[in-house]
């Protein structure tokens, strides 16, 4: 139970910040000791406007939405990846084993469509379908960074990118 508490995010049961980068570690590290020559991918997500949905629903509401998305990941994703809550409405997620930068991006391209479908555990005002969206930021081992900082920091670069050209051009 203590490995449990200390290894999993309490709220959404996904694996916690500290596993994931430990698991993104420990792939780079079998490259580089291995010879291993398959491709990984580092996904970075936030959830688009969520502080919105807490001032909404409340913060029980909010809960659910990210219990929710985090259980969307995980059905979604193979079993040899890992899903984690990185902190607050951040989730990051490790592809193991693609076979290429498409490849990587068809997975991106996935999760962002599943963030835009309309929500199960909770409504809005007059029960409306609500829909929390995102950004999904991707990273392509060993392209885009040999270490897991610089993984992680191109992942999330993207996603600010991609987040900001959603929006478009300001008037």
């Amino acid at each position: 139970a203590m490995q449990q508490r200390l290894r999993h995010d309490a709220l959404t049961g996904l694996v916690n910040r500290d596993v994931i980068v430990r698991s993104i570690a420990e792939r780079v590290g079998l490259h580089r000791r291995a010879g291993d020559a398959q491709l990984f991918a580092v996904l970075f997500l936030d959830l688009n406007n969520f502080k919105a949905f807490n001032d909404t629903l409340g913060h029980e509401g909010g809960d659910k939405v990210l219990i929710e998305i985090g259980g969307r990941l995980r059905a979604m994703m193979r079993s040899g990846d890992l899903v984690a809550r990185y902190a607050g409405d951040e989730f990051v997620v490790l592809v193991n084993d693609v076979a290429d930068l498409a490849a990587a991006d068809q997975v991106r391209r996935h999760v962002e469509e599943l963030l835009r479908e309309p929500l199960t555990t909770v409504r809005g005002p007059g029960g409306a379908e609500l829909a929390v969206g995102g950004a999904v930021g991707l990273a392509l081992y060993p392209g885009d960074g040999a270490s897991v900082d610089a993984l992680l920091a191109h992942a999330d670069s993207d996603m600010y990118a991609r987040k900001a050209a959603s929006k478009g051009p300001r008037e």
